[in-house]
């Protein structure tokens, strides 16, 4: 079983495309002329999912960017911090 078998990568939305290119190629070389396409689909269908949420519900104002990057973190912090926001986003807090 190679380091490869072992991996196991998890992504959300257009995420998920970047873990399927890693999941699908076995090699560094394999990768490159796919993650060229991926990166392009995840654009193209994160540029038509942000042109049909504001056709179904303008906004005024520019909205608070809801992605983020913690970079380092190992995974139980990782799920305790996605347990708080979660707390705190059904809360309302």
């Amino acid at each position: 079983m190679t380091q490869h078998d072992r991996t196991q990568l998890v992504g959300l939305c257009s995420g998920l495309f970047a873990a399927s290119a890693i999941a699908s190629t076995p090699t560094l070389s394999t990768l490159v002329p796919v993650a060229v396409q991926v990166v392009l689909m995840a654009f193209r269908t994160g540029s038509y999912v942000h042109k049909l949420a504001e056709r179904l519900y303008p906004t005024i104002e520019q909205s608070e960017s809801w992605t983020y990057i913690f970079p380092g973190l190992k995974a139980d912090e990782t799920a305790s911090l996605l347990k708080e926001f979660h707390q705190s986003s059904v809360s309302g807090v």
